[in-house]
């Protein structure tokens, strides 16, 4: 702890509150996991509650202002309060969730504690870069002691997503390349609602070719199953399928394959069920319908 703080007031004739002024700290904080490497802020406690505006706020590669209040009626503290954030690294807030990928950009950011076991984490206005990659958009992210991660109101656009910035929520995810397109969705992690119309370029292939999936609907992030299709509603699809031959070798079609219908189930011994449709260059279309 390193500490300058031009004002204390413990205690005054009328009873004010507790108020202080922080030209400058250095600290480690332990709940949540945090290194504050510059605060200049004012605030007042009293009782079980702590207001505070923050002039200048900094973490190691990160820089906020704003305000509000946290409080902690039963013990675990409960937030209510605003940043703007010109600069953010993701690194820097692993303590919302470890897997947060190594990124950097600005947002607008409020943390607002619906319990003693939730907490919603607000990004508005949010972009994000590393080399080529980007992730521009709005979302909300949940942590609640009893059913883990989630998001809310997810409005992203993903631009050259290298598929290794989300490799840790899924299971064993058979691809390797990037991600180009929006995805919307809502719900936790053990049932998310997504919206999706993605570009994969693979990274396996010479040329980086590239399959593009449209769909809507439920799925299953983790758990003792892994990741699961719990009705996954594929509206349109283009696949190369030297992709489906590098996670299926029995594959032994050459060309490329539309999908519309349904999948459901786990993605090692996924069911889809709807239209199939095989393109190989001027040879003829094959079409089939039925349940795989």
């Amino acid at each position: 702890l390193n500490l300058r703080m031009p004002l204390l007031r413990i205690s005054t004739p009328d009873h004010q509150p507790l108020t202080f002024n922080i030209d400058s700290l250095r600290t480690l904080v332990s709940d949540p996991a945090i290194t504050v490497r510059d605060l200049q802020a004012h605030g007042w406690t009293k009782g079980d509650s702590l207001a505070f505006t923050i002039s200048r706020g900094a973490l190691p590669h990160t820089r906020f202002h704003g305000g509000g209040v946290i409080t902690w009626p039963k013990g675990p503290m409960l937030y209510d309060f605003a940043l703007e954030v010109p600069l953010l690294d993701l690194e820097d807030v692993r303590w919302v969730s470890p897997d947060f990928p190594s990124m950097r950009g600005h947002t607008l950011f409020a943390a607002r504690s619906e319990s003693e076991t939730r907490t919603d984490y607000v990004m508005r206005d949010l972009h994000l870069r590393q080399g080529d990659q980007r992730v521009d958009g709005d979302v909300t992210a949940i942590t609640d002691h009893r059913r883990g991660l989630g998001v809310q109101n997810m409005n992203l656009t993903l631009n050259a997503l290298d598929l290794d910035a989300v490799r840790p929520y899924l299971d064993t995810l058979p691809l390797d390349g990037t991600l180009t397109g929006p995805i919307k969705g809502n719900g936790f992690f053990d049932h998310l609602n997504v919206d999706f119309d993605w570009t994969l370029r693979d990274a396996r292939l010479p040329d980086s070719g590239s399959s593009h999936f449209a769909a809507a609907g439920g799925v299953v992030l983790g758990g003792k199953r892994g990741f699961i299709f719990d009705t996954l509603t594929i509206d349109h699809s283009d696949i190369d399928l030297r992709t489906v031959r590098l996670i299926v070798p029995a594959a032994i079609l050459e060309g490329r394959l539309s999908l519309e219908g349904t999948l459901a189930g786990p993605w090692k011994a996924v069911t889809f069920n709807g239209a199939i449709e095989h393109r190989d260059g001027d040879r003829p279309v094959s079409r089939a319908e039925g349940s795989v």
